[in-house]
């Protein structure tokens, strides 16, 4: 049933190698080569997945959540729009750098009073 599965060990290999920086053309050559090697997981059923054995259960998941999850963003004109909106936000919050704590306004704290 889970003839896709890696082993344990291999799972754990998985999440604790690093990950190559992909700035440079050598690290994208290497994503490139190696992106096709981690297989999805195998679709179970809830049934499928129930008469698991409880560490395979959490391996399947852990497996499922690596090779499923990772899908590209789409740029659509909402993402761009929000994408903008946190860079503006971004560089104006390093602007404020030296100024008074953003807490307190007027010399009152922020928050219900006592």
């Amino acid at each position: 049933m889970l003839a896709g599965l890696p082993s344990r060990k291999k799972i754990a290999q998985l999440i604790l190698s690093d990950t190559p920086s992909r700035d440079t053309f050598a690290a994208w050559q290497h994503l490139r080569a190696t992106r096709g090697l981690r297989l999805p997981a195998p679709r179970l059923s809830a049934a499928q997945w129930r008469t698991l054995p409880l560490r395979r259960r959490d391996d399947y998941d852990t497996y499922r959540q690596m090779t499923n999850v990772n899908l590209p963003l789409q740029q659509t004109p909402m993402t761009q729009k929000v994408s903008r909106l946190i860079d503006r936000r971004c560089k104006a919050n390093t602007r404020k750098k030296g100024r008074p704590d953003p807490g307190w306004r007027h010399g009152q704290p922020l928050g219900p009073a006592r």
